[in-house]
């Protein structure tokens, strides 16, 4: 089977590093950005990743405008969004997204694999 391919949109680095470091310990191919802006020029300019984790506080957008970008590109790939306790307050409901799942913070890697192994299984 092919190693799938994940984006990882994080702005802490030490996070992003993080969570791709773990999924490459269980052989997924990770690409990590920092920025809305960075995974727009990513999905733009690169092979359509098997599934985007995406935070949505980020540093030069918030996340939906990335959401956004992909659906009015046909991009309907599967995305995790990780999110903080006030998910609510986002500028659009996130099920307008129709996101594969909602994760709140803080998570760890493993729960991050764990969930991305069964949102890829399906």
């Amino acid at each position: 089977m092919a190693q799938k391919n994940i984006l990882v949109v994080e702005d802490n680095g030490e996070i992003n590093r993080l969570f791709c470091k773990h999924l490459r310990s269980f052989n997924y191919i990770c690409v990590g950005v920092a920025s809305v802006s960075a995974a727009i020029d990513y999905v733009d300019t690169n092979p359509i990743p098997d599934l985007i984790v995406l935070d949505l506080e980020l540093g030069d957008a918030h996340g939906t405008r990335l959401l956004d970008h992909l659906h009015e590109n046909g991009m309907l790939q599967p995305h995790i969004i990780i999110a903080s306790a006030n998910v609510n307050n986002s500028p659009v409901p996130l099920q307008t997204y129709n996101p594969t799942d909602i994760m709140e913070k803080p998570i760890s890697p493993r729960q991050l694999v764990y969930k991305i192994n069964a949102v890829l299984a399906e």
